[in-house]
């Protein structure tokens, strides 16, 4: 890999020999479409990740990763802000683990 980014995505399909990858560094969109041709493809979801430093009351200065499909944020993961950076693993929020106990 020549460049190391926050956001990095590994993706995986069935006619890929192997694993393509690419890297964001504050926001990376992923706007995919289903259908049978490039002009019968319709939206099925927009997921987006995200980076911001934030200075928390109770954690102090941390880096949180957000991951949305469709604007509704079902992944949030904290890190301790290092110089710019991600630093240490604090804690991941779900809120799918909260939407199982519907």
């Amino acid at each position: 890999m020549a460049y190391s980014y926050p956001i990095y995505h590994n993706v995986q399909t069935c006619h890929y020999k192997s694993n393509k990858s690419y890297g964001g560094k504050d926001t990376s969109v992923d706007n995919i479409v289903v259908g049978s041709s490039v002009k019968n493809s319709y939206p099925i979801a927009k997921c987006i990740t995200t980076r911001h430093f934030l200075t928390d009351d109770k954690l102090g200065n941390i880096c949180v990763f957000k991951h949305s499909v469709d604007g509704i944020i079902l992944k949030e993961v904290i890190f301790k802000d290092n110089d710019g950076k991600a630093g240490e693993y604090i804690l991941t929020r779900s809120a799918l683990k909260r939407m199982k106990g519907l």
